[in-house]
């Protein structure tokens, strides 16, 4: 900046001289490398100037001085806006290289989301395919399997595909069985299979009760009876007295009642497919109004019939419900149906 100053100054010097041919100073127009003019040329260039030219000249460089003033300031102004644009570029390009850097490490933050996620996919693809594999042995392990029969052992469940230790229920002989299975054994081992009981398993209830409310002397007669109280399957014929059994099985049976005339007897009798009334129980009545009853627990067949025989003497009621004959299944032979 000072080199540029100088060399305005320089101009306006120049612009100051007089121009060449006025012959008022000759030797102010030499160059300054010539030698000084005497106080003689001096004195007599002063004298012939006069005030008016002197005055002039001055005046001139006063306006370059002041327009060289003005023209530094406006100089020194625009140095210090361009300095004040430089500090507020400075800290523009200082703010861009924080966001860039942000910038670059969203970059890289997506970067390793990215990663992540192709791991998490990888992953969950993985797992995916887990879960199928797993679907598929399930699938498998759970599948409708049959050993051709019903189940009788731990042994035929564990076949079948039972897995959980616990209480099951398999096929005995006429009967459900309970037993508590652990398959933590080995099948040859005696504390695989632990019988626990049976199980009282009916198709249908088989039971009831007939009353006969009046006198009957009939004797080798089959004892009829004019009430029931109770008949379940529908097995017991009043009219006839004769319970014909439903379904093999156990059942047990009782008459009593009251003999008149004494002494009387009664016989519970049975019939088969083989084999015609045969006597299985039989009562007798000694005192004149005392009473008298037969009991029988019998396997009976399917189509089997019972009835209450009167051998001699009578049988009396006077309306109180005093001749009673029951009877129900205990037992069925569930496996003789299947």
């Amino acid at each position: 900046m000072n080199k540029l100053i100088n060399l305005l100054a320089l101009l306006c010097i120049a612009s100051a001289q007089y121009p060449p041919g006025w012959n008022y100073g000759p030797f102010f127009y030499l160059p300054y490398s010539a030698s000084q003019p005497t106080e003689k040329e001096k004195s007599e260039f002063v004298y012939r100037m006069g005030p008016e030219a002197t005055a002039i000249a001055l005046g001139s460089h006063i306006s370059c001085l002041k327009e060289l003033k003005a023209t530094s300031q406006r100089f020194a102004d625009a140095t210090k806006k361009f300095e004040t644009v430089q500090m507020e570029l400075a800290g523009d390009i200082s703010n861009i290289k924080s966001e860039i850097k942000k910038l670059m490490e969203t970059v890289t933050g997506v970067e390793d989301l990215k990663n992540k996620f192709d791991v998490n996919t990888n992953d969950l693809a993985q797992m995916q395919n887990k879960i199928a594999d797993l679907a598929t042995e399930l699938k498998a392990s759970s599948g409708a399997s049959s050993i051709g029969r019903m189940p009788k052992t731990c042994k035929d469940l564990h076949e079948i595909g039972h897995k959980k230790s616990g209480f099951y229920s398999v096929m005995g002989n006429k009967q459900v069985e309970s037993v508590y299975c652990d398959f933590t054994k080995q099948t040859n081992d005696p504390a695989f299979q632990n019988f626990i009981g049976y199980i009282d398993v009916k198709s249908s209830p088989v039971y009831f009760h007939a009353q006969l409310k009046k006198t009957f002397t009939s004797a080798n007669s089959g004892v009829p009876f004019d009430t029931l109280k109770l008949n379940v399957g529908n097995a017991m014929s009043p009219s006839t007295g004769i319970f014909t059994a439903p379904k093999t099985g156990t059942y047990f049976f009782a008459f009593s009642g009251i003999p008149e005339p004494w002494p009387n007897r009664v016989a519970l009798q049975m019939k088969t497919a083989g084999a015609d009334w045969i006597t299985i129980a039989e009562g007798y009545g000694a005192a004149i109004h005392g009473t008298f009853s037969v009991q029988s627990t019998t396997q009976l067949r399917q189509g089997d019939q019972i009835r209450v025989l009167l051998l001699s003497g009578g049988i009396v009621d006077w309306g109180r419900s005093q001749n009673n004959f029951v009877g129900w299944l205990l037992k069925e032979d569930i496996f003789e149906i299947l």
